[in-house]
């Protein structure tokens, strides 16, 4: 089976996203050569009058790839912000397409003001190939390592661009048009070609602000990555380093932009979502800890309340060990309120008590779920529990009455991954 990705429009924004994830699949793909003469020709005889410069190129790399493959991927993006639309040719081109050619066509929509986000849409694709859900997510989260690696080395080439004394000049734009070989490219290339350095405003800055480092550090491979990264070093005393992390540190830290949030909406992507509902943990190791693990295991999203509950902080990254990377966390005000919302689309909520429960084993979980797991202290909160449709407890034969929260996190996460999985 080939997949044929055509070399236009949302490509150059998403194309090593895409081909990275049939490349974990083990799916061959196919991609139609840079934007040409010939491509544009083809798709301007096939074109609707109205259609723009990007659309009739998109149509000529459709054409290309036609008679070469089993599928074509067909980006639909809608929205990728609450109440905000797309460009209507983007609308239209899944319909446009399948109007024109006689190709096999693999969905691929995005459209978050119906909880469609990417994770859904890389979700979606894999039913149609008959691709179980956890090998999507796999692949899904290699690829955004891949996607993630590559734009960092594009962000370091760009600002060692900036600090150079050459004339900059940056062109702005969107992807598709700023490098397609025909449209964008050759403007690029003419002034690179007169000594001029280009900049682009689709590539990102670095995540790393600034590197703080104590007068003594040893590493000196950690030291020469970050100054290949461009990363402003401060060299500081033990003392000020400690200041700014009350001594938890191993003589480096590194200042990142504070962590975004995900809607609700977001975490709803999946035809039978697996959730996990933080009541008023306060402990930052168990939140690192069970992000962890929730990464691990594929759970959609976790959701903690704002007030008397621990949030994202270097503690909680420091836990989570990179994990908190591909987990969506959603801040909410009202738990309770929450839990009516989720039991509106469908999900049913599981709660973790010693009382009034029964054993863990004893539950269905092949169901749209989130998982409540309680304060370390107190456990799941009064109304929280009223609002459970089922109440589990962890049987323990020991003299202790309870277990760490991560703990019986990690338990209850993996007897629920097992169940729907195997």
């Amino acid at each position: 089976m080939k997949i044929g990705i055509p070399r236009a429009l949302l490509y150059h924004k998403y194309g090593i996203l895409w081909e990275s994830f049939f490349e974990y699949l083990g799916i061959d793909t196919i991609t139609s050569p840079p934007s040409n003469k010939e491509i544009l020709e083809k798709g301007i005889l096939l074109s609707p009058d109205e259609a723009c410069l990007s659309l009739k190129i998109y149509l000529g790399h459709i054409k290309y790839l036609s008679n070469k493959c089993d599928y074509i991927l067909i980006p639909r993006i809608e929205s990728l912000k609450k109440n905000e639309k797309a460009c209507t040719n983007m609308l239209a081109l899944y319909d446009i397409v399948n109007n024109i050619f006689n190709v096999g066509i693999l969905d691929y929509n995005i459209d978050v003001n119906h909880n469609y986000d990417e994770l859904y849409a890389f979700v979606t694709i894999a039913k149609q190939l008959n691709i179980k859900r956890m090998d999507a997510i796999k692949a899904y989260k290699y690829a955004k390592e891949e996607v993630k690696q590559i734009e960092e080395g594009k962000a370091i080439k760009q600002e060692s661009l900036i600090k150079t004394q050459k004339l900059k000049i940056l062109l702005a734009g969107h992807s598709y048009n700023l490098h397609d070989e025909l449209i964008g490219k050759s403007v690029s290339k003419h002034l690179q070609n007169n000594d001029i350095n280009v900049l682009y405003s689709d590539i990102n800055n670095k995540k790393i602000n600034k590197a703080y480092i104590c007068k003594d550090f040893s590493d000196k491979n950690i030291i020469s990555d970050l100054q290949k990264r461009n990363i402003c070093i401060d060299y500081v005393t033990k003392f000020e380093l400690d200041k700014l992390e009350n001594g938890n540190h191993q003589g480096i830290i590194l200042s990142v932009p504070e962590f975004e949030y995900s809607s609700l909406d977001q975490l709803l992507v999946s035809d039978k979502p697996f959730l996990v509902i933080l009541d008023h943990l306060e402990d930052p190791h168990n939140f690192g800890a069970i992000i962890r693990t929730c990464e691990a295991a594929g759970v959609d999203g976790i959701i903690i309340p704002k007030d008397r509950s621990v949030s994202v902080n270097s503690t909680v990254m420091k836990t989570s060990a990179g994990a908190l990377n591909n987990m969506k966390i959603c801040m909410v005000t009202n738990l309770n309120s929450t839990i009516k919302e989720l039991k509106k689309n469908g999900i049913w909520i599981i709660g973790t008590d010693m009382v009034n429960s029964v054993s863990y084993t004893k539950i269905d979980y092949d169901i749209p779920l989130a998982l409540v797991i309680g304060s370390e202290g107190f456990g799941i909160s009064r109304l929280v529990r009223e609002s459970c449709d089922y109440v589990v407890n962890i049987p323990m034969v020991g003299k202790v009455n309870s277990l760490n929260a991560s703990v019986a996190a990690g338990v209850l996460i993996y007897k629920i991954f097992e169940k729907r999985n195997f």
